[in-house]
């Protein structure tokens, strides 16, 4: 992610699965060239985005245990990290990430 746009000013790298990456790749491949990916301002929708998305996947936005928002997201994005052997103190430091996944 640009720094321009991130929480902190600073340049963001976001490690991913490498299955995930392949299957991503592929999508890519399809799409058409001259088209941005993600065109618009659709962040500015996200939220609600994933709300509509949760609807039609048949999970409920909000439960006993909580909601399921970005924030949530993230926590599992990072619990998976751990669960899958990444030291804790790498979560911290994204770019070292890369090394270990």
């Amino acid at each position: 992610m640009r720094a321009s746009i991130s929480k902190n000013g600073q340049l963001v790298n976001q490690p991913l699965r490498k299955s995930f990456m392949a299957e991503l790749k592929r999508w890519i491949a399809q799409q058409d060239q001259e088209r941005r990916l993600w065109p618009g301002m659709w962040y500015r929708r996200a939220a609600e985005m994933l709300r509509v998305d949760l609807n039609a996947a048949g999970i409920e936005y909000e439960t006993k245990d909580g909601v399921c928002d970005f924030h949530s997201l993230r926590a599992v994005y990072v619990t998976e990290l751990a669960e899958a052997g990444v030291d804790i103190r790498v979560c911290k430091r994204s770019p070292d990430i890369r090394r270990q996944c």
